[in-house]
């Protein structure tokens, strides 16, 4: 492999999930509402803080949401996500996971417990698949189907 290789990816989060957490946040917000209109200040507080924490939250799941990923590039010495380069002896495995043709690819760094956002996508065709899978291979990557932790 002497030619980068673009690899099409979209992103992992999707629309039906960030609706999901729309809903959750707005049951929330009522309870807030609620405990407020109580006077108990000391619990409103509490609901007041974490109903702030999750907006922050779902505000970052919105932008990751609807940002357009185009592709990941598979160079001979590198992989490119989003801009940053890894390099094939960083990476300790990639891992697969999903179900049903909408696996989830996250690529596991050397010494580290979970897998970075920027480094988690979903592949858009089976080329896309085979070519990740090659490219690990030709550099004794670990290649595996195992679920994965993510952090934001």
């Amino acid at each position: 492999m002497k030619e980068p290789v673009p690899v099409s990816v979209k992103p992992v989060e999707g629309p039906v999930l960030l609706f999901m957490q729309l809903i959750l946040a707005g049951i929330s917000l009522t309870s807030f509402i609620m405990t407020v209109y109580r006077g108990n200040m000391q619990q409103a507080y509490v609901f007041g803080g974490l109903l702030l924490i999750w907006a922050v939250l779902l505000a970052v799941q919105a932008v990751r949401a609807f940002r357009k990923r185009s592709f990941v590039l598979l160079e001979p010495h590198a992989l490119v996500a989003e801009g940053r380069r890894v390099k094939p002896d960083e990476i300790e495995e990639i891992r697969r996971w999903g179900k049903f043709g909408s696996d989830v690819i996250g690529i596991k760094l050397k010494g580290r417990f979970d897998v970075p956002a920027h480094l988690t996508f979903r592949l858009k065709d089976e080329e896309g698949m085979e070519a990740l899978c090659s490219w690990a291979e030709a550099r004794n990557i670990a290649f595996i189907r195992k679920s994965f932790v993510r952090w934001i």
